[in-house]
């Protein structure tokens, strides 16, 4: 049996795999055997585990059989009536037919009534109308506070920067053989770079 180093290669991850089966299962049966997985503290505790449990649905209640009778009480309530409405012979009265009328119909105004429509506009100034009488909370506060000192930093350093003298050695580089007369006269109206 010859052993190459491609071989021995091939087989790495399968037994990288195996390894780490191994521990897991070897973890998991230390744990199990410690009862650290069913271990349950109070509410105050820092770890509370759950159980799941499957429960089986109570069945549902019998539906009632009144929707068809049975069969074999049929003949004998038919023939219960056949005996009784044979012996009185009472002559048939024609009843008039009755019509019904359909209701009517509720009447609708005829004047042009305009649907109320959303008013954004309305809402819009109803909602910082409330929203101004309403007080701030603490965290609320310091918010606010926090956004107008970064806004009054980025302001105060953006006028530092635009105040701020560019070094007279590379003020006037891009000018080429012309940066002298630049500097020079940044030099004497003062306003330019500084040395």
């Amino acid at each position: 049996m010859q052993f190459s180093p491609e071989h021995a290669r091939s087989r790495r991850p399968v037994i990288y795999l195996a390894l780490v089966a191994l521990f897991h299962t070897v973890a998991l049966y230390a744990l199990l055997g410690q009862g650290m997985l069913t271990r349950k503290t109070s509410i105050d505790g820092a770890v509370v585990y759950m159980d799941i449990r499957s429960i089986k649905a109570p069945p549902p209640p019998p539906m009632p059989s009144t929707l068809s009778p049975d069969k074999s009480t049929q003949p004998a309530v038919l023939a219960k009536r056949t005996k009784q409405s044979a012996p009185q012979s009472q002559p048939i009265m024609a009843v008039p037919r009755m019509e019904v009328l359909p209701a009517a119909e509720p009447e609708r105004p005829t004047a042009h009534v305009e649907e109320k429509r959303l008013d954004l506009d309305s809402l819009r100034a109803q909602a910082r109308k409330n929203d101004s009488k309403r007080e701030m909370t603490l965290a609320e506060q310091i918010q606010a506070k926090e956004q107008r000192d970064v806004s009054i930093e980025a302001k105060i350093a953006a006028a530092a920067e635009g105040a701020a003298r560019k070094d007279c050695l590379t003020a006037h580089s891009d000018t080429g053989l012309l940066a002298p007369l630049f500097v020079l006269k940044d030099t004497v109206t003062g306003k330019g770079c500084k040395w």
